[in-house]
């Protein structure tokens, strides 16, 4: 949920340059209308979002309602071809969409309308829905209790007779991170287990890619690359998230300079299997600028016109079952 018109505006672009672009909507008050930007400059926030709908949005001719009324069916019918919708104050009621699982607040709501948010994702759909999830950038939490306890009602209490904690949770972001990263730590040491030692590089060509004697070698380890790769990326990105606050999450200098090494070495490691195996191009060029990159994640764009605050609670709301 974004702030403004323009931010949803700028999210949905950014994300239409990247693979995730074909499964994200956008929903907003906002009508393209040719005579109202005639004299707003090229520059303009009002000719951004006039160009974002008729550029990037709207297709052939179609019309802003039924771009949203098809969005909104993908969103609710085809949970797996619209993964995300961006929106500016709607459909916070009158709108089910028992898949969603994960709102991102990026907007300072209040009172009726804040409960009216969270209760967009618990929503019943299936078994293995316990909770819906709230990302929290605007540091909302205080809010969201408070708003709980304004409109407590039966629809809160699933749980009969089962406390008085309204069955939410509210985590801190960065206990939350540290257990991600440990446990994603764990699992790639634990995938790099058979690794013969002394697990160098030529060790991890070996064991991921096979015998280069072999014709069939890599059709018979890409399962183990497969799952290599999957690995590093989660590791890589539970890193990522708590990457500027390690201290503060726990860890000492000596455990942050470890994991900072560990980060690097299977980066790289994952790269070297890539190009050996044929599946990725040389990007050795650009090493020093993934490397910087790598090492600043985490830090907030202070140039950044939208908002780039980061998540600092995730609360999980239980699916009212």
């Amino acid at each position: 949920m974004a702030a403004s018109i323009y931010d949803a505006c700028h999210y949905y672009r950014l994300f239409q340059n990247t693979s995730f672009g074909g499964y994200c909507g956008i929903i907003t008050s906002f009508e393209p209308n040719h005579n109202a930007i005639s004299r707003e400059p090229a520059n303009s926030d009002e000719r951004y979002k006039f160009d974002t709908y008729t550029k990037h949005v709207l297709k052939n001719g179609q019309t802003t309602k039924a771009y949203e009324d098809e969005a909104k069916r993908r969103f609710i019918e085809e949970p797996a071809n619209l993964k995300l919708l961006i929106v500016v104050s709607k459909l916070l009621t009158g709108f089910d969409a028992p898949s969603c699982t994960y709102i991102y607040l990026d907007n300072e709501l209040r009172d009726h309308n804040l409960f009216q948010a969270i209760c967009r994702t618990n929503r019943l759909d299936s078994d293995d829905k316990d909770y819906g999830h709230i990302v929290d950038f605007k540091e909302l939490f205080g809010d969201v209790q408070e708003a709980i306890a304004v409109y407590r009602s039966d629809e809160l209490d699933i749980d009969q007779g089962g406390g008085g904690d309204n069955n939410v949770v509210i985590k801190d972001w960065l206990v939350e991170g540290k257990k991600q990263l440990d446990a994603a730590r764990e699992a790639i040491r634990y995938l790099c287990e058979p690794v013969p030692l002394p697990r160098e590089m030529e060790q991890y060509l070996h064991y991921f890619c096979g015998d280069a004697r072999n014709p069939n070698a890599l059709a018979e380890t890409e399962p183990l690359r497969i799952s290599f790769y999957k690995t590093v990326a989660t590791f890589v990105l539970a890193y990522a998230d708590p990457a500027q606050n390690l201290t503060e999450a726990g860890y000492t200098d000596a455990e942050v300079v470890a994991l900072q090494k560990e980060v690097e070495f299977y980066s790289d490691t994952r790269a070297a299997i890539k190009r050996h195996s044929g599946e990725e191009l040389d990007i050795k060029p650009y090493e020093a600028d993934m490397r910087h990159l790598l090492n600043t994640l985490g830090r907030p764009s202070e140039n950044c016109s939208a908002s780039s605050s980061f998540a600092q609670n995730t609360l999980r709301w239980p699916s009212a079952k």
